[in-house]
């Protein structure tokens, strides 16, 4: 059958009783919409090139085999309707599969089988040869195209959309090897508890929407008809996206991951990989957030319970994050702040390079009162352990609570580079409003490197709220800011409480070199082991910025002034 063009046109037929059996079609079955009485009937041609037409396989073998397009065949599956296709098995391409439709009404084609399989080197499209096809003058130019499975999608070749792609499955979708591409002119829509992603993901003009309710949702009456899933039923498992290899890109778009319906229990995990993107938008609802990826290009913004987020390589832009738990933020490279952050426990920002702000944000870690403490640390080497480890890994065990695990990142020292720490004006804010509660603690700490190792521009706020004290500062610098001699300049704190009796906050600058013990973050952001000043150094240490305690110690280091 190589070197075939086979063509399936699909129209409106006659009604039938719900309790009737659907009709069976060259693999695909005609599966009426509920309550509209609709099926679909079907015409079938075989025509190898100078052969005679070829005989239908009857219903039966049909039914048995589902759809099979053969390798080197070109086939044309033309829809007059806007009704789902079902095929009753499996849908298999080996060939070239061109999918459209020549109704002006058609928009949008759906297919549904209980697998869908594309094979290396195969083709599945709605995008029409340049010059059109041969007999369909007339075929829509910008069909979209939505592939629904009740088990697993399994792409190896190439699936796309002259407008948009969706792909739903109850399974896992598998965009498998670096041949792999899923790519629509407009949107990409994969919704799945499971996708893994060694190949592309492209969205030209539009975005990548992976495990988002809005996409479901605008597609729930065909999702349901097929898989009889709730959005709950999807989005309350732990969601994983293995990207490792892979690409997922939205260049004139964002990247969409997750969505406000994840339920508190719920892991949304995304890990290994290139995300590019101007903006990569992660909400993971009540649950917990984990990405550990290779490269993320734009700025990421972050909803959840709690959130350990973290890249190998490139700078990670921090936007808009708000999140109810405990975060931690990695990455080997530089850190960016670009917009507010929030959280409701403990914050670890680590970077191998430097931490920066591109203005006056505000960074906040008061939740119900009660403020928690914030870490930064710039230029500093690190590993990351645990179970489930935090490096590409697809499946992660369940959990009774929206924490991950035994993760942890553990600082050993300062990096071959070190980092500077510059907030731009930014405000960490860990004040402590509820009764008896002391602020949280604040700790700076830049590993110093050639021309690095300086802390600055930032106004820190640890208030604590009757006899519970201010939370205590630490500004460790072991280099100088740029090509100045200074290491920590334009700070400006406010300890300073008006209930007595009260527990003196401590401030300590430094300008010195810094232990090398480990200093464990977990992922809940707290810290277990302590950075301890040690060499002087003559750099210098401005008091430009204002600072108010409540009684407590301040003390500046350095051997320069």
């Amino acid at each position: 059958m190589s070197n075939q063009r086979k063509t399936f046109s699909f129209k409106p037929s006659r009604k039938f009783d719900s309790r009737a059996v659907s009709i069976a079609m060259l693999a695909l079955q005609a599966f009426p919409f509920a309550h509209s009485g609709i099926a679909m009937a079907a015409t079938v041609d075989v025509a190898p090139s100078g052969a005679a037409q070829q005989t239908p396989p009857t219903a039966a073998e049909i039914t048995k085999s589902g759809l099979t397009n053969t390798s080197g065949s070109t086939s044309v599956m033309n829809n007059t309707d806007s009704s789902l296709l079902y095929v009753t098995s499996n849908q298999n391409n080996y060939g070239t599969l061109y999918i459209i439709s020549t109704n002006p009404q058609v928009s949008t084609v759906s297919i549904g089988a209980q697998n869908i399989f594309n094979a290396p080197g195969a083709l599945i499209t709605t995008v029409l040869p340049t010059g059109g096809l041969a007999g369909y003058a007339n075929a829509i130019g910008n069909l979209s195209l939505n592939l629904i499975a009740v088990n697993d999608i399994i792409n190896q070749g190439s699936i796309t959309s002259a407008n948009n792609l969706t792909a739903f499955a109850g399974g896992v979708i598998n965009n498998s090897g670096t041949a792999a591409l899923m790519q629509a002119t407009n949107n990409v829509n994969l919704i799945s508890s499971t996708i893994a992603n060694s190949g592309v993901l492209n969205a030209i003009n539009g975005s990548v929407n992976l495990a988002n309710s809005a996409v479901f949702a605008s597609t729930l009456a065909t999702v349901q008809q097929s898989l009889g899933n709730t959005l709950a039923s999807i989005m309350q498992q732990n969601i994983n996206i293995n990207n490792t290899k892979g690409v997922i890109q939205a260049l004139n778009g964002t990247v969409n991951v997750g969505g406000s319906d994840i339920a508190k229990s719920a892991i949304l995990s995304v890990i290994g990989g290139n995300v590019l993107s101007p903006t990569f938008n992660v909400d993971a609802g009540q649950g917990a957030v984990q990405v550990n990826l290779d490269q993320i290009s734009g700025t990421v913004n972050v909803s959840a319970c709690s959130a350990q987020l973290g890249a190998s390589s490139g700078v990670l832009t921090l936007g808009n994050i708000n999140i109810a738990g405990d975060p931690t933020f990695f990455n080997n490279d530089d850190i960016q702040i670009t917009g507010n952050i929030s959280v409701g426990q403990d914050l670890a920002i680590i970077s191998s390079k430097n931490i920066t702000s591109t203005g006056a944000h505000t960074i906040t870690t008061t939740a119900g009162g009660i403020g928690n403490d914030v870490f930064m640390i710039a230029g500093a080497a690190f590993t990351t352990q645990g179970t489930p480890s935090p490096s590409p890994s697809l499946t992660l065990p369940p959990l009774t609570n929206a924490l991950i695990g035994q993760q942890t990142v553990t600082v050993t020292g300062g990096s071959l580079s070190g980092g500077s720490i510059d907030l731009a004006g930014s405000t960490v804010d860990t004040r402590s409003s509820l009764a008896d509660n002391a602020g949280g603690n604040i700790t700076l700490v830049a590993f110093g490197g050639l021309g690095t190792g300086g802390v600055e521009n930032a106004i820190l706020k640890t208030d604590g709220a009757g006899p519970g004290g201010s939370g205590n500062v630490a500004a460790f610098a072991g280099g100088p800011s740029g090509l100045t001699n200074t290491a920590i300049s334009n700070i400006s704190i406010d300890s300073a409480r008006s209930s007595k009796p009260f527990v003196p906050s401590t401030i300590l600058f430094a300008a010195s070199t810094i232990s090398n013990s480990s200093v464990i973050f977990n992922a809940s952001g707290q810290a277990f082991g302590v950075f301890v000043p040690l060499t002087l150094l003559s750099h210098d240490i401005l008091a430009s910025g204002a600072i108010t305690t409540s009684g407590g110690g301040f003390e500046a280091k350095t051997a320069g002034v």
